[in-house]
């Protein structure tokens, strides 16, 4: 099922067990209505009206709920890596974090994680993959980056790609980006 709304609703309906709650509002309301009390403004017509303004609520909180938590990314795996032109590049599994163009940052996680270089998006796919090209790479991790060339599996699987860049190690480079 694709991540509409209106399948969030139709979930959501399911989970709060929309067809017990229905038979339990119309019940109560065939039984009130048989009770006809001398009020201006009927039980009969309130307590269904609340019953199903309740499921309503409880309806559109679980879809709310389930769409914030559905919308949370999970930064994509690199899938290939490949030295071209001199530089470094990989592909990454679809991501709706990433677009054209974007300034990202490559870590090597091993324990923890640490900025090995900066690129940027060039190609998002028309299957939805994403190229990016490893732009400035710092010395210490020459054998990082020259294993991420000849697509080292181990050390693919340790490439975190993000899409944001740290402020204080794109300043010195910004020019070098522009005429890239």
């Amino acid at each position: 099922m694709k991540d509409t709304f209106v399948n969030l609703l139709y979930e959501s309906l399911l989970k709060i067990k929309i067809f017990p709650s229905f038979l339990i509002t119309v019940t109560l309301s065939i039984i009130l209505w048989t009770f006809k009390p001398d009020v201006k403004l009927s039980i009969v017509i309130i307590l269904p009206i609340i019953l199903i303004l309740l499921l309503l609520i409880a309806t559109l909180f679980i879809a709310a709920y389930d769409s914030h938590h559905r919308g949370k990314h999970i930064l994509p795996r690199v899938i290939l890596g490949r030295e071209s032109s001199s530089r470094i590049l990989c592909v990454l599994e679809p991501s709706p974090l990433f677009s054209h163009d974007t300034l990202v940052s490559f870590y090597f996680n091993e324990g923890f994680e640490q900025l090995i270089g900066f690129g940027r998006v060039i190609n998002v796919q028309q299957d939805g993959k994403i190229q990016v090209i490893l732009i400035k790479s710092f010395e210490e991790y020459v054998d990082i980056i020259t294993k991420m060339s000849k697509n080292d599996s181990t050390i693919l699987t340790k490439i975190i790609v993000k899409p944001t860049v740290p402020k204080a190690y794109i300043d010195p480079y910004l020019e070098e980006i522009k005429n890239d």
